[in-house]
């Protein structure tokens, strides 16, 4: 039947694309990064500064590193780890719109379900 902590914490099963991530510690903090990565590529396909994220910045190392179930969705849609003259970078060579879109809604969803549940806590705590 249903646990206690079953109807407490949200179900994100259903998330076939980003599920990896879910258990992950800093799983929101990597979500919204991913998400802010995800949604200026859907929104401006041709711009290649959108589609290049330098390995080393300290924003993408330390929440978006820090999930590897992240990771592994960000690779998943398409970023690969590449040598460019000036250091190292994720690349994303092509662009799988619907792919990229269905990614976006999984983690809108779980970034809003996520706040939701987290008002309602603050709410019974007052």
């Amino acid at each position: 039947g249903m646990s206690v902590t079953g109807m407490c914490e949200p179900d994100f099963s259903f998330m076939d694309l980003t599920a990896p991530m879910w258990a992950c510690e800093g799983a929101l903090t990597a979500a919204e990064v991913l998400l802010t990565y995800v949604a200026n590529v859907l929104d401006k396909p041709s711009a290649f500064k959108f589609r290049r994220i330098s390995a080393g910045a300290s924003g993408f190392v330390n929440k978006l590193g820090a999930c590897s179930g992240a990771m592994e969705v960000f690779c998943r849609c398409g970023w690969t780890l590449t040598t460019l003259p000036h250091g190292d970078f994720y690349v994303l060579h092509r662009v799988d719109v619907p792919l990229l879109r269905k990614v976006r809604t999984e983690l809108s969803v779980a970034i809003r379900t996520a706040e939701a549940i987290r008002t309602s806590r603050q709410g019974a705590e007052q």
